[in-house]
C-alpha cells in the first residue's frame, strides 16, 4: 500500500506496531471502556445496529461493544497491518485495511 501522508506513514509502521504493544486489551483496561461506553450508550434513544471505528488499532473498543451490543454488525478501518490482522483474527468485525 502507497501511503501519501506522513501520518499514514506513522501509523502504518514501527510506531503503529509498538503502540499495538502498549495497548492491549487487559482486565482494567476493559473495565474502564466498559463503563465509558456504558455511559455513551445510556444515551442513546436506540441502540445502533451497526458501528464503524475509524482507527481501530487491536479492536479494544470493539471487542467492548461487541459484549454489549453482540447482535451490532462491527467494521472497523486501519492502516496498521498487524492491528488490522489482529482484528480478523478475532473473527468478529469486518476489517478495512487502508487510510
Amino acid at each position: 500500500m502507497a501511503f501519501e501522508t506522513e501520518q499514514e506513514k506513522f501509523w502504518a509502521g514501527e510506531f503503529g506496531d509498538q503502540y499495538i504493544e502498549r495497548n492491549k486489551l487487559s482486565p482494567q483496561l476493559f473495565a474502564s471502556l466498559c463503563k465509558e461506553w456504558c455511559a455513551i450508550l445510556s444515551r442513546m434513544s436506540v441502540a445502533p445496529k451497526t458501528i464503524l471505528e475509524f482507527g481501530a488499532n487491536i479492536g479494544n473498543n470493539l471487542h467492548v461493544l461487541h459484549t454489549l451490543l453482540p447482535d451490532a454488525q462491527l467494521s472497523c478501518i486501519e492502516i496498521n497491518h498487524t492491528a488490522a490482522e489482529t482484528v480478523r483474527q478475532w473473527g468478529k468485525a469486518e476489517v478495512f485495511e487502508q487510510s
